[in-house]
């Protein structure tokens, strides 16, 4: 039976997780630590040919962290800054427009990445002291009889008995589960559809803005992935996701044009004559209905409701990329605990899932690690344990706080949205259009969503 122990066994080999153990390996102290990274896949897998379809947008200071970690450079030109952010309501009259001079990131908002590209960037960043274990599925997580230390149990035999054991392995997490830790939280009635588009008519410095507009049923963005190309999430419900994921590419790119565009009538119409084969009446020309809609919108709308900020050229959608559309559920889940005394740390979504609409989830798992490898590198160098809950108290204190504080931000501002009621649709409109107009709101704002500190 293979045996080894560490000082770090970190489970789980996605982005955070990576991240941590580059962290680690780049750090003063990287040669003296023995750093164990666990994953069921291939942490070096090469991704894809061609654009993802999970893409996430990195704030400044996140930016920041993995230009230390050397993996910013290795992704080259596949990264998209953008430069400007509109934001509006479909069934009112907010609308906010963000551009990169009113920030602290003077040449960008911030850029949008694809995940598997960053994770094989920052797994190409991990130094000589991490042992990689790939493919290895865990079966159990147990504590070590001689030392009390948490011991990975992998499929075939292995074993890794860890000082401290890193839980970065998802909402699901094993380590999590093994520490007593309970997650608290709820499912969203909302399902999360992605898809990669090709555009035309863009705006700005070869398509450098990032759109959201906030529907009934859930935000739809675009954010740009090249100078032609944006990448679509659009949140709604499961029996609306399930139509749309059925219809043509044709007419799946009509409607992210309509979702975009029309009022949000017209959207519910159209929903609403999907067939269960994803087909349309015959009798329908989509196209030529959807143009009328939005002339109602464009020259018959005198209080604006659902239109844009001034200035806004909407990029069409020509044509949605073969195999890119996919789905996943939304959740919101919260760990009661970062840390343990069975040595266990959690970060990323292993100690918490947020919802999309803010494109936060990536960042605060990345400042999980910027937090937590800074916790271990002063335990190192004052001669403490890493894995004694004294030492790790000092992570959790910093994280919890700022990550529930965001979570509920984002969780608050989604069920603002799918609010219908008149009195709630003129209250979210007044504070959009407040935030947008008086100076020093909007810097604020965009201070939060980019993490500047």
């Amino acid at each position: 039976m293979n045996k080894s122990t560490v000082d770090v066994c970190i489970v789980g080999g996605g982005i955070v997780g990576t991240a941590l153990a580059a962290a680690l390996s780049a750090s003063a102290f990287g040669g003296a630590l023995r750093i164990a990274l666990v994953d069921a896949g291939d942490v070096f897998a090469a991704p894809a040919p061609g654009l993802s379809n999970r893409v996430s947008a990195v704030t400044p200071q996140s930016q920041a962290l993995l230009a230390r970690l050397g993996a910013w450079e290795r992704l080259g030109l596949r990264r998209k800054p953008f430069a400007q952010m509109k934001v509006w309501d479909a069934a009112g009259r907010g609308r906010l427009a963000f551009s990169a001079p009113q920030t602290h990131a003077a040449a960008r908002i911030g850029t949008i990445v694809e995940n598997a590209r960053l994770r094989r960037a920052l797994a190409d960043s991990l130094g000589d002291a991490v042992a990689v274990h790939g493919n290895a599925l865990v079966e159990s997580v147990e504590a070590a009889a001689a030392s009390g230390w948490p011991r990975v149990n992998l499929k075939g035999g292995a074993q890794i008995e860890a000082r401290l054991l890193i839980g970065a392995d998802g909402a699901n997490s094993l380590v999590r589960k093994y520490a007593g830790i309970n997650s608290t939280g709820w499912d969203y009635p909302q399902k999360a559809l992605v898809a990669t588009l090709e555009l035309e008519n863009v705006e700005g410095n070869g398509n450098d803005v990032a759109y959201q507009r906030f529907l009934p049923e859930g935000p739809i963005a675009l954010l740009p992935l090249t100078e032609t190309v944006s990448s679509m999430v659009w949140s709604t419900s499961p029996t609306t996701a399930a139509k749309l994921s059925k219809l043509s590419s044709k007419d799946f790119a009509s409607f992210v044009n309509i979702a975009f565009r029309n009022p949000i009538e017209d959207l519910k119409y159209f929903t609403d004559l999907i067939q269960p084969d994803g087909s349309l009446p015959s009798t329908l020309n989509l196209e030529e209905e959807a143009a009328w809609g939005r002339s109602r919108l464009e020259t018959a709308n005198f209080p604006n409701i659902g239109t844009p900020p001034s200035n806004t050229t909407i990029p069409t959608i020509r044509n949605v990329v073969e195999g890119s559309r996919a789905g996943f559920p939304l959740r919101f889940y919260l760990s009661e605990r970062y840390v343990s005394e069975s040595r266990v740390a959690l970060i990323g979504d292993a100690a918490h899932t947020i919802h999309p609409l803010a494109g936060q989830g990536l960042n605060l798992g990345l400042l999980d690690v910027d937090t937590l490898s800074r916790v271990i590198e002063e335990a190192v160098l004052s001669g403490s344990d890493i894995g004694n809950i004294h030492s790790l108290q000092k992570y959790a204190s910093e994280r919890f706080t700022p990550n529930l504080g965001m979570m509920l931000a984002v969780d608050a501002v989604g069920k603002l949205f799918r609010a219908e009621s008149d009195p709630v649709v003129w209250a979210r409109s007044f504070g959009m259009n407040l935030v947008n107009t008086i100076p020093g709101f909007k810097e604020l704002a965009m201070k939060a969503a980019s993490s500047i500190q």
